[in-house]
C-alpha cells in the first residue's frame, strides 16, 4: 500500500491542528465578543480551509493481489490488474494510470516535486510505479469483480471529528457573541 509520503503526513497533521487554534483563539478573545463581519468571514474560511485539507490529504494508492484502488478527493476507483495497463510516470507531476480502455486517472497521493521535474531527475512518482510494476508481476492474480468501478470517496472517521471540532467551537463562539446572556 502506498500513501502520501510522511512529510505529507505531517503537513495535513500540523493543518489539521492550525484551523482548531484559530477559531479557540477568536472564541476566547476579549475582542472577537463583538463580532464584527471580517471574524465571521474569518470562521467561515478557516473551516472551509480545514475541510479543504481534510479532503486532499485523505488520497492514497492502495495494492491489492486483484488490483489497485486509487482513492482522490472525490472519486474511488477499483481496477482489476487487466484494466490497469500502464503506470506512466516519466516527466509527469502526478502518477497516472492509462487504463486498457483509454482512460487517464491520477493518483493524488502520489506527487513529484516541482525541483526534481525540472533537474531531470527521478521522482517519487517514478519510484512509485517501478516498485507498482514490481509487486504486479510478483503477486498479482485475476479477479472477476471487485465491486462497483467508481464511487464517491468516503472520508475517514478521523477527519470528520476533527473538522466536526472546528464547526463546534466556531458555532459555541457564534451562539455566545450574538445571543445575549449566553
Amino acid at each position: 500500500m502506498t500513501r502520501s509520503s510522511v512529510p505529507m503526513r505531517a503537513l495535513a497533521g500540523i493543518l489539521s491542528v492550525i484551523p482548531i487554534a484559530l477559531v479557540c483563539i477568536a472564541r476566547w478573545s476579549p475582542s472577537s465578543m463583538a463580532p464584527s463581519a471580517s471574524v465571521i468571514l474569518f470562521l467561515v474560511a478557516t473551516a472551509l480551509f480545514h475541510f479543504y485539507f481534510m479532503a486532499a490529504f485523505a488520497s492514497r494508492l492502495v495494492v491489492r493481489p486483484w488490483g489497485v484502488t486509487v482513492v482522490n478527493p472525490l472519486v474511488t476507483s477499483r481496477l482489476v490488474w487487466l484494466e490497469a495497463g500502464v503506470f506512466e510516470s516519466s516527466g509527469l507531476a502526478f502518477l497516472t494510470i492509462r487504463c486498457a480502455d483509454g482512460r487517464r486517472i491520477k493518483v493524488w497521493a502520489v506527487q513529484a516535486t516541482n525541483l526534481m521535474l525540472m533537474l531531470g531527475r527521478p521522482t517519487r512518482v517514478d519510484k512509485v510505479a517501478e516498485q507498482v510494476e514490481r509487486w504486479r508481476a510478483v503477486h498479482a492474480v485475476e479477479a472477476a469483480d471487485v465491486g462497483p468501478r467508481r464511487q464517491l470517496s468516503r472520508l475517514p472517521w478521523y477527519l470528520w471529528v476533527t473538522h466536526a471540532t472546528v464547526l463546534a467551537l466556531a458555532v459555541d463562539w457564534y451562539v455566545r457573541a450574538f445571543l445575549p446572556g449566553r
